[in-house]
């Protein structure tokens, strides 16, 4: 979903801390794609052959 113009979103979300180290996301990336680690995972499935051991049951 894309968000409009009109939409709130807060600079920094707080997750609190883990393990005494706080959790912090911030959004100051600027635009990105939620989609482009698909063209990493498709490679590294053709190398590791990933998909191909999942369908045969390892």
């Amino acid at each position: 979903m894309t968000p409009s113009s009109t939409q709130f979103f807060p600079s920094q979300l707080d997750f609190g801390s883990i393990k005494g180290r706080k959790v912090i996301a911030n959004f100051n990336g600027g635009r990105i794609t939620s989609d482009a680690g698909i063209v990493l995972l498709a490679e590294l499935d053709k190398k590791l052959k990933i998909t191909t051991r999942f369908a045969i049951g390892f």
